[in-house]
C-alpha cells in the first residue's frame, strides 16, 4: 500500500516516528519511508504553501492522509479546500466543539481519525498508522468516499488507562449508532480485561446502539503496551 501523508503542520509540531523503518529517503519536498510492505511519503504544507497540487495526490497513492494538531482556523480552510477535490481522511488531536462553526465543519468530514498521541506527544507511530489504514473493515475504497466515520486512536500500558482515553474523547462519537472496537496487543487479550474495557464503555453508549469488540496479537507491539481503534458510525 501507498499512502501519502500531508501535515498541516512543521516538523517541530508533528513528528512521525517508528522503530523498525526500513529506509528513510529525503527530497526536496518529501520524506518516504518504508514501513513493512507500505511505502509512506511525508510532506508538509505550510502556511505559506497553499498550492496542494504539486503533491500530485491522485498520483500513485492508495490513500491520502492530511493530519493537524487541531482542527481550528486556517487548517479548517485548507481541509475543506483539499476535501473538495480529493477522498481524503484527516487525522488530527483536538477539536473545539464548543465552537458552532467547528463543530459544523468537523461534521461534514467523511473520516476523522482522533490521534490522542498528537495532543499529548506531538507523534504519530507510522507502523501503528498503517496497520489502521490497512484494516479492510475500517477503511476500504467505498467507504472513504461514502461512509462517514469517526475513529478514535490511542495507546496505553493498561486496559485502565485505554478505557479512561476512550472516554475522555467520547464527546466526538457519543451520538453515533454502531461502535467497533479493535484492540491490538502483543499477547492474547483475557475475558476479564475485555469485560473491563466493554462495561464502562456500554454505560456511554444508547441502548439501541451496538457494539462489536474485536482482539488481535501484532508481535511488533511491546509487552505492556495496548493499542486501540474505536470506530463510530
Amino acid at each position: 500500500m501507498k499512502i501519502k501523508i500531508i501535515s498541516l503542520e512543521d516538523e517541530k509540531s508533528i513528528s512521525f516516528k517508528n522503530s523498525s523503518l526500513g529506509f528513510e529517503i529525503v527530497d526536496n519536498n518529501s520524506k518516504y519511508y518504508k514501513v513493512e510492505q507500505d511505502i509512506v511519503e511525508i510532506s508538509y504544507l505550510l502556511e505559506k504553501d497553499v498550492n496542494i497540487e504539486k503533491y500530485n495526490l491522485k498520483n500513485n497513492s492508495d490513500i491520502i492522509l492530511i493530519v493537524a494538531k487541531s482542527f481550528e482556523g486556517k487548517n479548517i480552510e485548507i481541509i475543506k479546500k483539499i476535501k473538495s477535490k480529493y477522498n481524503i481522511i484527516v487525522a488530527i488531536g483536538d477539536v473545539n466543539l464548543s465552537d458552532k462553526y467547528t463543530r459544523d465543519e468537523f461534521n461534514k468530514l467523511n473520516n476523522v481519525l482522533i490521534v490522542a498521541e498528537l495532543k499529548k506527544e506531538n507523534k504519530i507511530d507510522l507502523k501503528l498508522l498503517s496497520l489502521i489504514l490497512k484494516n479492510k473493515e475500517i477503511f476500504n475504497k467505498s467507504s472513504i468516499e461514502k461512509q462517514r466515520s469517526t475513529i478514535l486512536i490511542d495507546s496505553n500500558e493498561s486496559i485502565g488507562k485505554v478505557v479512561l482515553s476512550l472516554l475522555e474523547q467520547f464527546n466526538y462519537i457519543q451520538n453515533n449508532k454502531e461502535y467497533n472496537l479493535y484492540l491490538y496487543s502483543k499477547d492474547e487479550i483475557g475475558l476479564q480485561e475485555l469485560a473491563y474495557l466493554e462495561d464502562p464503555i456500554r454505560e456511554y453508549i444508547y441502548d439501541e446502539a451496538t457494539l462489536k469488540i474485536d482482539t488481535f496479537t501484532n508481535e511488533d507491539i511491546t509487552d505492556k503496551n495496548y493499542f486501540v481503534v474505536f470506530e463510530a458510525k
